[in-house]
């Protein structure tokens, strides 16, 4: 059995590949800290895995709201 600290981290990247995979979908970007500041970037592609990538394909940085 995986231990508490696993598990949470197994969430974590399932949450995550979500919410990455909705904001492709819908073409909305997603907040990343990037070199020191925060950049709005649009997620790429889901990988062969199924997962997708933290790398982002469009975007920069923006300022204010969408």
């Amino acid at each position: 059995m995986e231990d508490f600290s696993q598990m949470a981290l197994t969430a974590l990247r399932q949450a995550v590949a979500r919410v990455m995979e909705d904001h492709r979908r819908r073409g909305k970007p997603v907040a990343i800290w990037k070199d020191g500041r925060v950049v709005w970037k649009i997620p790429d592609a889901p990988r062969q895995d199924g997962e997708t990538s933290a790398q982002c394909e469009t975007g920069g940085s923006r300022k204010g709201g969408f």
